[in-house]
């Protein structure tokens, strides 16, 4: 299986967060201010899929709560971490994260902030399944028969699709930490500039495959009228150039 899926990369989370935080002024000068702030976060999960074939070796492993209904056959019976009869959403993993950033404003014109997020990690132990590679000489399938790409990634996952699946007792995934830096420039009344960047400091499961970097700018040449543009390149999607009109009454 690793042959025919070299270079396959599938990814699906649905996680629940809450968080906590807290912001403060650090310094207050006349023409500079410094502002922290620190996150602390908890996740629940309901659903996981990982499916990663990279130089030969693959590693794969899912963890879906009982609302999804997958039918894993035998299996589930010799899985130590099944939930059997638990409520439908009852969660499959949960884990903790923190977050931490700062801003500098100068002159009250210029802005600049900076931000690592979700530093941490998840553990899944609730109906979790891995995947062994493993040799097949005969598959069939009728391929792609809706655009429901979630209700694909489920078919995916039962026993009767091409991956066997075994029961696994826990495993530990990070989260996507990400830095993210952002300026902005208020030009004048009229015109205020910015730009943002992002970029994933890991390899984790729903973290973007590569950064992004996005500019933009807005004018207000009317008191009444705010226009708008900008554009946005990476995160290996085609560049974006959003605009807008804001009539202020």
């Amino acid at each position: 299986i690793s042959e025919l899926l070299e270079g396959t990369q599938i990814g699906l989370s649905w996680i629940r967060e809450f968080n906590l935080g807290y912001g403060k002024r650090l310094f207050n000068g006349e023409n500079l201010k410094i502002y922290g702030g620190v996150g602390i976060k908890g996740f629940i999960g309901n659903s996981l899929m990982s499916v990663s074939v990279q130089d030969g070796e693959t590693v794969a492993f899912a963890a879906f709560s009982p609302v999804f209904d997958i039918d894993y056959g035998d299996v589930e019976n010799q899985n130590p971490s099944s939930l059997g009869s638990a409520p439908a959403l009852a969660p499959v993993g949960h884990g903790w994260g923190l977050d931490f950033g700062a801003t500098v404003i100068f002159k009250e014109k210029l802005t600049l902030s900076a931000s690592v997020v979700d530093i941490g990690k998840m553990t899944w132990d609730g109906n979790v399944y891995e995947l062994n590679d493993f040799a097949f000489t005969e598959y069939s399938d009728d391929g792609v028969e809706t655009l429901n790409f979630v209700e694909q990634i489920f078919d995916l996952a039962s026993p009767e699709s091409f991956f066997k699946w075994n029961g696994a007792e826990s495993i530990i995934t990070k989260l996507p930490t990400t830095l993210r830096l952002g300026a902005g420039l208020k030009v004048n009344d009229m015109v205020r500039v910015g730009g943002d960047m992002v970029f994933p400091l890991n390899d984790a499961i729903v973290s973007y495959d590569k950064g992004i970097i996005a500019i933009g700018g807005q004018i207000k040449p009317l008191p009444f009228l705010i226009l708008s543009a900008g554009i946005q390149q990476g995160g290996g999607y085609g560049t974006k150039i959003p605009a807008g009109i804001i009539f202020q009454v």
